[in-house]
Parts: C-alpha cells; structure tokens; sequence
C-alpha cells in the first residue's frame, strides 16, 4: 500500500496523508470478507519538485518518506502505539 505523504503540488487531487489509501482498501477488504486478497507494501520516491503528478527516481537521500512511512506502518497499524496527533 502506497503513502502519498510530503507532497507541496497535487493538481489529480490524490489522496493526500499517512494510511489514507491503506485505511480505504482495509476497510474495503473488511466489508467484502475477502480472505483471498491480501494488502502489500508499495513506494514510489518523491520527486525533486515534490510534485505528485510527477516521477521520483531517488528513493533515499532527499526525502525520508520512505523511513517515516515505514515506521509508522508499523507503529500504527502493527502495533497501535502513536497516538492520533501524530499520525
């Protein structure tokens, strides 16, 4: 599942925030009682412009997205240990 955190331009108007699109697919899952699909871990680097619409090709060194939503898919959601101001 795929975080769009960080981001300064977002002309698509994609859903923006930590668990945002992990929390809909969960819950679609939930409500399907689909034992069957499963939700997977997905990243895709920021871009220099911090655009969404656009392509990122360095995944370490500029951003720490990948860190920070690494943590706090665990913290949160493995073990539910952030409260809700900072997520």
């Amino acid at each position: 599942m795929v975080d769009h955190v960080g981001y300064k331009i977002n002309p698509r108007k994609r859903d923006i925030g930590h668990h945002k699109i992990f929390d809909h697919y969960y819950n679609k899952l939930l409500s399907l009682k689909n034992d069957k699909d499963g939700i997977h871990f997905h990243f895709h680097p920021m871009p220099f412009n911090k655009a969404a619409h656009n392509c990122g090709t360095a995944y370490i060194g500029h951003s720490d997205n990948l860190y920070q939503i690494l943590c706090r898919k665990i913290l949160i959601k493995v073990y539910g240990i952030l409260d809700n101001n900072t997520r």
